[in-house]
């Protein structure tokens, strides 16, 4: 990653924080009037500013994702750390001009098809609706033919971006996986039921 990079993912992170510890203070935003974004509708709740590549509407779909991805369970969840802001950051100071139209025709892909199927833009649908067209785009990214290898691409991408923002967060890496700064004895194979989660490398 470049310098300018870094800079401008630290930046975007700090306002994420900021973003999350107000986000329980804010009303939900609903966006009205938005032309070609993504899940531009009157009946599409957003629940998120744009950021620095996506827009609020494809910022909240991330945001939907990694939740379905990294689920709060006996560890917070993706959104905890703010997975979605971590992938904006990448897209925006990372990633190449073609990754960031595979991934951007993913979600628009998603969107479109939940327009068809069920009449509505992803962000209006019903929680249960949701997971099933992103299990639906899941499957599909990993089976030739099902979807255009642009948008199986952008997925796995976005994907990749998800679970690594989670993995590196003090989260991910502290609480979901363990940590020891000085580690003891190295033992090459044990049991996972006598250590009971994996490390953090």
């Amino acid at each position: 990653m470049s310098q300018d990079a870094s800079v401008n993912y630290r930046n975007v992170m700090h306002r994420r924080q900021l973003l999350l510890a107000a986000g329980a203070c804010m009303p939900v935003v609903v966006l009205v009037g938005c032309g070609d974004k993504v899940g531009g509708s009157s009946r599409a709740h957003i629940f998120r500013e744009d950021g620095v590549f996506f827009d609020a509407a494809a910022l909240s779909i991330v945001d939907t994702l990694s939740d379905f991805m990294i689920p709060q369970t006996d560890t917070p969840g993706a959104r905890s750390v703010d997975a979605a802001g971590f992938a904006d950051g990448m897209m925006a100071g990372w990633a190449r001009k073609e990754t960031r139209g595979n991934v951007s025709a993913t979600l628009h892909w998603l969107d479109a098809e939940a327009r068809t199927t069920l009449g509505r833009p992803f962000l209006a649908l019903a929680a249960d609706q949701k997971l099933s067209l992103a299990e639906t785009l899941d499957a599909g990214a990993y089976v030739a033919d099902v979807i255009s290898t642009r948008i199986a691409r952008g997925y796995v991408t976005l994907k990749r971006a998800i679970y690594t923002g989670y993995y590196l967060s003090a989260v991910g890496a502290t609480q979901e996986l363990q940590y020891e700064h000085v580690p003891g004895v190295f033992r090459g194979s044990v049991p996972l039921e006598q250590v009971g989660r994996t490390w953090a490398a």
